[in-house]
């Protein structure tokens, strides 16, 4: 947000350690705990919509990482 100057918040979201085991037992999942790839995320808080959009847009074209899935509130809320 602030390479692009944007306003907004950002916060730390991980996964809680109830979660984590849950999933780790399930029978249909072969996973171990290094393997798990969405141990915590990060949410951002903006100020308008065109703010969502743009940095959206950097993230998914520029961050260094992939984005697997993206939940679109906006336009399916």
């Amino acid at each position: 947000m602030s390479r692009l100057d944007l306003a907004g918040l950002s916060a730390a979201r991980s996964k809680r350690m109830d979660a984590i085991r849950r999933k780790l037992r399930r029978p249909d999942i072969t996973l171990h705990l290094h393997q798990l790839q969405d141990l915590g995320g990060c949410r951002a808080i903006m100020k308008d919509i065109a703010g969502v959009r743009e940095l959206t847009r950097a993230i998914t074209n520029q961050a260094r990482h992939k984005v697997v899935r993206e939940d679109a509130y906006i336009s399916t809320p």
